[in-house]
């Protein structure tokens, strides 16, 4: 098993990173270029081209059914539901079948409401309860992936 991350905007690194060594999972950051940073904590990084899409289409090319894939993306957690085995965001949320449609349809909706100019949402900020969360809904998810092995 390996955790994939989509990592431009990932601010969850360092529980995910907790619970790679915790049960030796392997670990890749996918990310642009533009997002380069050193970090040794999160040494296994693949760097992408600006292009659009680069990241994501990366991603659905290298993730296989034994992965576990973390992305705010819903068009791809949507490519990626049936490739793998669970796909997370970093909010704790555990995309499903039942539920991804609802969430592009509400992207959706927002990008309309965008181009109208009207608010979209009030995104609040993250908080260390919220780090936690995403942390015990991943441990939950690793730990069962490796009872069902």
């Amino acid at each position: 098993m390996r955790i994939l991350v989509d990592g431009d905007a990932c601010p969850v690194k360092k529980e995910i990173k907790k619970i790679s060594l915790k049960y030796s999972i392997d670990v890749i950051y996918y990310t642009s270029v533009s997002h380069y940073t050193f970090d040794k904590l999160f040494h296994n990084t693949i760097y992408l081209d600006n292009e659009a899409q680069e990241v994501d289409i990366r991603i659905i090319n290298d993730i296989t059914k034994e992965d576990l894939l973390i992305t705010d993306d819903y068009g791809l957690a949507c490519a990626t539901l049936e490739k793998c085995k669970a796909v997370l965001s970093s909010s704790g949320n555990i995309y499903t079948k039942d539920n991804i449609e609802l969430l592009l349809f509400q992207r959706h909706l927002a990008q309309l409401a965008r181009k109208k100019r009207e608010k979209v949402s009030n995104k609040k900020k993250r908080n260390e309860e919220a780090d936690e969360y995403f942390y015990q809904i991943l441990k939950t998810v690793v730990e069962k992936e490796i009872d069902n092995k």
